[in-house]
């Protein structure tokens, strides 16, 4: 595996593996660094065995980094204001972008929903179940064919944990910048609202949107006091709330079915995540019809 070069911190951070669903990620990257000011990093790796010495893996790593100085091309074209990075590293990319995240510390990973190769038939690749799950800092999954942000609303899941509070803050902060409408959806488990053939799982644990007494159930004004609270350190402008009676997944792919974005929080670390990221957002990134953002914990 080759060590990442000197790359710039807090940078917009996007995989590139040549697929249609990686060139889509990109672009979308390419219009959110420009909002946000900051630079872009696009990352391609390529990996090679014992059986593919000599000049194959020369040539391998020569077209892969062709593919990456093709895409850079074409974004610092349609972007000429934007500072726009390229790193080949040999590896798994589940393997060799953690590295890069850690030595560059980016505001934003981006990934395509899927790639290349015998898993780029499932809804989700992967190389980004598994980033999902190792990855610390905020990310994007760029569903759908969407390509450049818009106007369109931000909707963001409320939980009432720090991820979620986090996600929320993601919403607005993305929202602001493109002039966008958010809709805060908290949800009350009830009846399952997941696609057909979709596993059924609880709703997420949660922590009290109040002090409350316990076994109360949040209300409206409840979910409404978290969202002014949030809208201090992060004010956005056309900010609706909503307490759906629903199963948490299902409930917010129905709200986003003409979003932009829909931001979840997840939970937990390690093994941990195997058991939270299977319910609300593991259903999320497999079937939301719009990109998904997800917030870890601070």
């Amino acid at each position: 595996m080759s060590e990442p070069q000197s790359l710039p911190q807090d940078a917009v951070l996007v995989g590139f593996d040549g697929s249609d669903h990686s060139r889509r990620a990109v672009l979308w990257a390419a219009s959110e660094a420009t909002s946000s000011e900051r630079d872009l990093v696009i990352v391609q790796s390529y990996e090679w065995s014992v059986s593919m010495m000599g000049s194959y893996d020369e040539r391998l790593r020569r077209h892969a980094s062709d593919q990456v100085a093709d895409m850079a091309a074409k974004v610092r074209a349609s972007h000429p204001d934007l500072s726009v990075h390229t790193q080949v590293s040999e590896g798994r990319a589940d393997e060799t972008i953690p590295d890069i995240v850690d030595a560059s510390a980016p505001r934003l990973l981006v990934l395509g929903a899927s790639g290349l190769g015998a898993l780029s038939r499932v809804v989700l690749g992967s190389t980004a179940a598994a980033l999902v799950r190792t990855v610390r800092v905020p990310i994007v999954v760029v569903r759908g064919e969407q390509t450049t942000p818009s106007t369109a609303p931000v909707i963001a899941g409320l939980d009432g944990t720090a991820a979620g509070d986090r996600a929320v803050e993601f919403a607005f902060d993305f929202a602001s910048r493109h002039g966008a409408p958010v809709r805060v959806v908290h949800v009350v488990a009830g009846t399952s609202h997941l696609p057909p053939g979709s596993p059924t799982v609880p709703a997420l644990p949660r922590e009290p949107l109040l002090e409350e007494e316990e076994g109360s159930k949040p209300t409206a004004d409840a979910v409404a006091l978290r969202v002014e609270r949030l809208l201090e350190e992060h004010p956005a402008k056309d900010v609706e709330t909503e307490v759906v009676v629903g199963q948490p997944s299902g409930a917010l792919m129905d709200a986003a079915a003409n979003a932009q974005l829909l931001v979840v929080g997840t939970h937990g670390r390690g093994l941990l995540d195997r058991i939270i990221l299977g319910s609300v957002s593991h259903a999320v990134l497999y079937h939301a019809p719009c990109p998904v953002g997800l917030l870890h914990p601070r």
